[in-house]
């Protein structure tokens, strides 16, 4: 478990809620998650950040082949 993962994900869900719901454009709710996604990042640490991420990569998927894509 990175350090800071539930604080990023409830910012990036609370933004998303207020995107679809009309509180918030897109624009201004990607703005306001970058903004909550940068001081967490500099509570915990960029370079403790960086390594939790790197560590955590060795569960991601290898073959991105798998992944369905999104037709636009």
């Amino acid at each position: 478990n990175m350090p800071g993962s539930i604080e990023f994900f409830n910012s990036l869900e609370t933004n998303r809620i207020d995107c679809i719901t009309g509180r918030k454009t897109p624009e201004k709710a990607c703005k306001d998650i970058q903004k909550i996604w940068n001081k967490i990042i500099k509570r915990i640490g960029k370079e403790k950040h960086q390594a939790s991420v790197q560590a955590s990569m060795t569960s991601w998927p290898k073959d991105t082949g798998s992944v369905p894509k999104i037709k636009s």
